[in-house]
């Protein structure tokens, strides 16, 4: 039984992590690609307030012309 929860643990830290760097690596400039097709991206800063005053900042990229979302 122990070894059997040890292992689904390790199995979910590898889904955990994988889900964490696949997400947050962009391989795409979404920048560079707006401005080479002269369309506008909108920027801006969202602040999510999570319970016992924990807080998180994300910094938002909008691009109209990203065909691939």
């Amino acid at each position: 039984m122990k070894k059997l929860i040890s292992t689904a643990g390790v199995i979910a830290l590898v889904a955990a992590g994988y889900l964490t760097l696949s997400t947050v690596n962009s391989y795409s400039p979404v920048v560079a690609t707006a401005e080479a097709s002269g369309k506008k991206t909108y920027n801006a800063t969202l602040y999510v307030a999570g319970m016992g005053g924990h807080f998180s900042v994300a910094d938002v990229t909008i691009d109209p012309n990203n065909t691939a979302a």
